[in-house]
């Protein structure tokens, strides 16, 4: 994902204006691929350019020479929309004027930085280049001094470039997560006094990190996943002004926990995964730390009671720890503890002490099956909002008190196979979480009909649930997860959940009737993969903002017509649907669609991609009687492209090979012959052979892009 944003002030231009607003001093952007040109205020958000109602695929700036009162008297002319004057100081502030996302295949062509360095805007300060992996003459970054942020994680070739990121004066947040960022690169980074922000997340080939406590402004350190750290971890942890400290998973010890216990303004940290800590007694004199988390410290074993003397400890995860009991009564002393994760701690049994605590709102013991006491207690604490009781041996009778707390707004019962009902839920009207995964006993729902506040419901495995008629006064519900639930054959009472967006319905087998989904107007994601019934999916068509559809493993499914409708669908998983011959997408309908996945639909013989100009992945690995695909020109936006042992395709190959932005194509020797190969190379293609899978994978930099 790539994103730039700058914050500057924009020069007024007496003989231009928006054809949008009919603002004279706009941040111009040129939408794509129609070319009009609004201002920054008008675009934000659009899918649909409004003076030509074309998709809009990107976007990009317009520069001097392209802002001319002929393109706008142009643009004017095909308008058709209600126009009104904004005032100029609604287009100032940070804006986002090139849209660069994984539709480039995380390439960034080195045009991109000419025209940053010529834009007449120029003060560019957020540059989010996440996971590219080849960004051509990056230095061309170090001719923009206002760059206050960089995120470059993922990066391949940071090694070598980030000399040149960190010759900017003004850097003050840099995120190299999931490089190759070693010792030198970590000497170079301390060359930037004035850096604020620093993550570098997984980056194992560092061993020495202590040049970084050079570095007094610090004020937020991710370390986490460094493993390989040997040196330096005391020396940062003395660091003056970090505020948020992550050592996760790295070999911090008690050394470390011993130089923190100076610092005067840290108040996140995180020390989990690190099985050298044994000793915490020094965190207690962090007085500002408010949250702590120690979860997978399998071998603290003092400390714990000092903590209680922190004063604005509002947040503690011991989750998979080896407290015990004792523990637990120590825990129970802190004044001001709000949230607590004690989740997957198989040595504690009672948890009653905890019941005691005024001021406790969250709980989560998740995974401590061997607690035996004190459960019925906890429920019983008023101050509680939320509570996570997942795996633990829990009765209707354990959870009763929670229907005299009408607060309760978070409740996870996954597990609870001895629940038969939700009795315990009477009066919790304001409930807006309910996770029961795994109550095989749970039949009857009624009593959420009164919970008209909720947005989350999850019922997978709930193998005797069949009736979904309760949930018609969820209004409020968003997302509904019935997978795995074997009796269901309908979803009746669904209909009127108007703001339910995702529906997760996974090994439904029983599933035939899904027509109560038609009253489901902001449904965005649904997800049939293996279901063993042959529902009807026209109903769909009544889904207007449908955007991502898995019908994975579903054998029945023969006809992909009966999507038509569903005009704004971008993702479609149709992957193992054996019974699928041939799949027709109507351009008009799919001009949206994004991802196509087709693997081992072993019976598709014909494609038709006629209009779909916004494709830009397409997976057809296994589909072995493929022999005919069509409309493989109007694909131009297309990216990655999977043929592999797809049989021998009569038609198409090199207009695929010839689409403009292809990045990555797989492909094997039936439908890859030398001369095609050699002709991708003849046009600077990169092509890498893959030896197990016998498939070409090739990919290409289109630095003509933009």
């Amino acid at each position: 994902m790539v994103k730039i944003s700058w914050v500057t002030e924009c020069p007024v231009r007496e003989e231009v204006g928006c054809p949008q607003c009919l603002m004279k001093c706009a941040v111009p952007i040129e939408v794509l691929p129609c070319e009009h040109v609004l201002c920054s205020t008008c675009y934000r958000d659009l899918s649909v350019c409004p003076l030509c109602d074309i998709s809009v695929c990107s976007r990009r700036p317009a520069f001097r020479y392209e802002l001319d009162n002929t393109r706008f008297a142009r643009c004017r002319r095909r308008s058709s929309v209600a126009t009104t004057f904004i005032g100029s100081e609604d287009c100032s502030g940070s804006v986002d004027p090139v849209k660069l996302t994984k539709r480039m295949g995380g390439k960034v062509p080195s045009k991109i930085y000419e025209q940053v360095l010529k834009a007449e805007e120029s003060n560019w300060t957020v540059m989010d280049l996440e996971n590219c992996v080849d960004l051509s003459r990056i230095r061309a970054l170090s001719g923009v001094p206002t760059l206050e942020e960089v995120n470059l994680s993922g990066y391949s070739k940071l090694k070598t470039d980030l000399e040149h990121i960190m010759t900017l004066s003004n850097l003050r947040k840099l995120t190299l997560d999931n490089t190759e960022l070693d010792d030198e690169c970590v000497v170079e980074i301390s060359s930037n006094r004035i850096l604020l922000h620093l993550s570098c997340n997984n980056c194992h080939h560092i061993t020495d990190i202590s040049p970084v406590a050079e570095i007094k402004t610090l004020e937020e350190l991710s370390l986490s996943g460094c493993k390989n750290i040997k040196k330096g971890l005391e020396h940062i942890c003395a660091l003056p002004n970090v505020r948020k400290l992550s050592l996760r998973g790295t070999a911090a010890n008690d050394a470390c926990i011993l130089s923190l216990s100076g610092s005067t303004h840290l108040a996140d940290l995180d020390c989990s995964e690190c099985m050298n800590i044994s000793d915490i007694k020094a965190l207690g004199k962090i007085s500002p730390l408010e949250v702590l988390s120690l979860e997978k410290c399998i071998n603290m074993k003092e400390g714990l009671e000092e903590l209680a003397a922190i004063p604005n400890l509002r947040e503690l995860n011991l989750a998979s720890t080896c407290i015990d009991d004792e523990c637990v009564i120590k825990v129970s002393t802190f004044k001001q503890l709000v949230h607590l994760n004690c989740e997957n701690c198989l040595a504690v049994t009672d948890i009653q002490p905890l019941a005691k605590m005024k001021t406790l709102e969250y709980l989560s013991i998740g995974g401590s099956r061997n607690i035996e006491v004190g459960v019925r207690q906890v429920c019983g604490n008023p101050k509680l909002t939320g509570l996570n009781l997942g795996g633990v041996v829990v009765r209707d009778v354990d959870v009763m008190f929670l229907r005299e707390f009408e607060g309760f707004v978070t409740l996870n019962l996954s597990g609870c196979a001895r629940m038969k009902g939700l009795y315990a839920l009477d009066g919790c009207t304001r409930l807006r979480t309910l996770i029961l995964r795994g109550c095989k006993n749970v039949k009857d729902i009624t009593l959420l009909r009164e919970c008209k506040d909720i947005t989350t419901l999850d019922f997978t495995g709930c193998i005797s649930l069949s009736d979904l008629r309760p949930l018609r006064n969820c209004g409020s519900l968003k997302m509904l997860n019935l997978s795995e639930c074997a009796r269901l054959k309908h979803l009746t009472g669904v209909e009127e959940c108007k703001k339910l967006a995702t529906v997760e319905m996974i090994d439904c087998k029983t599933l035939e009737d899904i027509s109560a989904l038609r009253g489901c107007t902001n449904l965005e994601t649904l997800n049939l993969c293996n279901c063993g019934g042959n529902p009807d999916l026209s109903v769909l068509g009544a889904c207007k903002n449908l955007k991502t559809l898995r019908l994975t493993g579903s054998s029945k499914i023969d006809d992909f017509s009966m999507l038509s409708g569903c005009s704004n669908l971008m993702t479609v998983e149709l992957n193992d649907c054996v019974s699928l011959r041939e799949v027709w997408l109507n351009g008009c309908e799919c001009r949206n669609l994004t991802n196509l996945y087709l693997s081992n639909c072993e019976n598709i013989t014909d494609l038709w991609l006629d209009g779909c100009g916004n494709l830009r992945t397409l997976d057809l690995r296994n589909c072995t009687r493929l022999w005919y695909i069509h409309g493989q020109r109007d694909c131009r936006g297309l990216l990655t492209l999977d043929l592999r042992n797809c049989g021998t395709i009569r038609n198409g190959i090199v207009e695929f090979m010839n689409l403009p932005r292809l990045c990555v194509l797989y492909i094997d020797d039936n439908n890859a012959d030398r001369n095609l190969v050699e002709g991708l190379m003849d046009r600077g293609v990169d092509v890498e052979v893959t030896d197990e899978t016998h498939a070409c994978y090739v990919k290409r930099m289109d630095d003509e892009y933009m």
